[in-house]
């Protein structure tokens, strides 16, 4: 009893670091909603975030926050970052988004004081905004719910003309009377001389089970299907529709959570080397992942931005496929282990920790279920057959040599993608849980995963025939310094032997 009870105050006694991420950005302040503009001409990303108006860990709408700015950070390799601090808005604040109207002039909307507003700028390095009158430039007031806001910009080609998607609801009266999420939709065919005219105040309505309201819309044309993105504040998660789309409404044939973790506010952008337009067979992804920790006075970076994504629709037009920028792949260092754990028809499983050369707290993971063979390599393996039931396989990394501290990526049945981080931290005040996310009917089952490791932040993906089928990102805060081991974990069903490939690669 004795032993017991002092183990347990040495748990509780425990405190997680905190420290600064290694290759994502840590803000100077309470940061979410990244908004993203690309500058073609000096090849730079420009991300402009929600903050408080003073540099705090606190949420801009508490106390301590004292309100809200956007502040002005920027990228060429989503690596390394220079924040430039508040910008100079003067009649607005919340959340909006960005478009390159020409070579030299950029715009941006956000929701503001009293509506929408429109700013624009010259400036190359996208710093020094204005307002473009008349304030506001919407129509109104909407009818029904008169609630608005998050308005998504961008030019539709097919249509000639300029969009705005806002965010809204159907029922009540008001923001926080909400009962059923919907996005209006509005156009305008010159942007800097037209007010915008409604064409559909119901342009989408979601199911009430996403929530009572949508928050930070988002639209991009594939050629195979259109996408429309919304977060949900009820439920903490950004969800994707797949579907057809006219000008006046958008049909849903698909849908599901963009990443089942703690990532909110997605966004879309061009590609860098693509048309500065929302339509292409590829967009790139960011999204605000949340911290799951208690906000400390003594640290002011709280939050950050997810690792750039690449996404497009899969083949049959029904589901998303997600994966780390190809770009990202240069930012590996080296490859620290290459190798591969079997589970022969026996049924016997279980934990398996890579060497100790294999560690860190900045890694990259891709590991495959393949058919077990003797080699595990020869000409007889094959890509796993992924959903047998009762099979469980996965990862465990930022783990402490027993496990006792330990993130666990896993593939259940090959339907279910699993993050569980309620065993990552020996600190108490760590919130925790377990994230999961299903894989579509026309999928064929999930076979393979790659984790995305930066120090208190994993990202980890579920493939199937195509790419981060599945996609769940999690924190952990492991107090122990030697929690930085890799293991692969496998559960069999007896009668079958598996093989999972394993490379894992070290990161800035």
């Amino acid at each position: 009893m004795t032993c017991f009870f002092f183990l347990f105050a040495y748990a509780l006694a425990q405190k997680a670091p905190i420290l600064p991420l290694r290759w994502h950005f840590t803000p100077p302040t309470w940061t979410n909603d990244p908004s993203l503009l690309y500058n073609p001409l000096t090849r730079v990303f420009h991300d402009y975030y929600q903050a408080p108006i003073s540099a705090t860990p606190y949420a801009p709408w508490s106390p301590q926050g004292g309100g809200e700015v956007w502040r002005h950070m920027t990228t060429t390799d989503f690596v390394s970052f220079q924040d430039w601090g508040p910008i100079n808005l003067t009649k607005g604040e919340g959340t909006g988004s960005l478009v390159v109207l020409n070579d030299t002039y950029f715009v941006r909307t956000f929701s503001g004081r009293g509506g929408t507003s429109i700013g624009g700028t010259g400036d190359a390095d996208a710093a020094a905004w204005v307002d473009l009158p008349p304030f506001p430039r919407m129509p109104g007031p909407p009818t029904g719910n008169p609630f608005i806001g998050d308005p998504f910009l961008f030019y539709d080609v097919e249509g000639s003309e300029w969009v705005l998607l806002v965010s809204s609801c159907l029922g009540g009266t008001n923001f926080s009377s909400c009962v059923t999420p919907r996005v209006r939709k509005y156009t305008a065919i010159d942007l800097l001389t037209d007010t915008f005219s409604a064409v559909n105040e119901s342009y989408f309505v979601g199911p009430p089970s996403t929530g009572p309201r949508s928050e930070c819309p988002r639209a991009w044309r594939f050629p195979n299907a259109h996408l429309l993105i919304w977060s949900s504040p009820a439920q903490t998660r950004s969800i994707w529709f797949l579907g057809s789309a006219t000008r006046s409404e958008f049909s849903s044939s698909a849908s599901g959570f963009l990443d089942a973790g703690t990532f909110y506010a997605a966004t879309l952008s061009p590609l860098p080397s693509a048309p500065q337009s929302f339509s292409g067979e590829t967009s790139l992804l960011v999204g605000w992942v949340f911290d799951m920790r208690p906000i400390d006075p003594a640290i002011k970076w709280q939050n950050t931005m997810s690792s750039p994504r690449y996404i497009s629709a899969a083949p049959d037009g029904l589901r998303l496929q997600q994966k780390p920028a190809p770009f990202l792949l240069e930012r590996r260092i080296a490859l620290l282990w290459e190798g591969n754990l079997t589970s022969d028809a026996s049924g016997s499983g279980g934990t398996f920790f890579l060497p100790t050369q294999a560690t860190g707290s900045s890694i990259w993971v891709d590991a495959q279920l393949l058919a077990w063979s003797p080699s595990c390599k020869g000409s007889n393996s094959t890509s796993g057959t992924a959903s047998v039931s009762g099979f469980q396989w996965g990862l465990l990394l930022l783990s402490s040599p027993d496990a006792q501290e330990h993130t666990s990526l896993y593939i259940l049945n090959g339907t279910k993608f699993v993050a569980d981080n309620t065993k990552s931290s020996l600190d108490p005040a760590m919130r925790s849980g377990i994230f999961s996310a299903s894989t579509s009917p026309a999928s064929p089952g999930l076979n393979a995963l790659t984790a995305l490791v930066d120090t208190s932040l994993v990202e980890g993906f579920a493939h199937s025939d195509i790419q981060g089928e599945a996609v769940i990102t999690v924190r952990s805060y492991p107090t122990r310094p030697d929690s930085q081991r890799v293991a692969v974990q496998i559960s069999p069903p007896q009668g079958l032997g598996f093989c999972i490939d394993v490379k894992l690669y070290s990161m800035p």
